[in-house]
């Protein structure tokens, strides 16, 4: 199981709020178009195609960042709001 920065820039609201509904299924929202998510290679896959079938590769851009076990545990939260605990092994959404 792998941790993802998963962010995107989507140009058309249908389009946008679909892909939103669709990372909140993987995982945890850190900004209005970012997301942290802990999958499975099976899933990380599952979830490429369905944003795929979503975009429109000539005007949004999506982005998947692979983080590694050093990114996690350098990982600092500041400031108010929710913070993230990365130790689960799992998150209800």
């Amino acid at each position: 199981m792998a941790f993802w920065l998963i962010g995107y820039d989507i140009a058309d609201p249908r389009r946008l709020q679909r892909v939103a509904r669709l990372l909140e299924d993987y995982g945890q929202r850190l900004q209005y178009s970012v997301f942290l998510c802990r999958l499975e290679a099976e899933a990380i896959r599952q979830l490429r195609r369905g944003l795929l079938r979503i975009v429109d590769l000539e005007e949004d851009r999506l982005f998947f960042l692979r983080l590694c076990q050093g990114c996690i545990d350098a990982l600092e939260q500041i400031g108010q709001g929710k913070g993230v605990d990365l130790r689960q092994n799992h998150w209800i959404v």
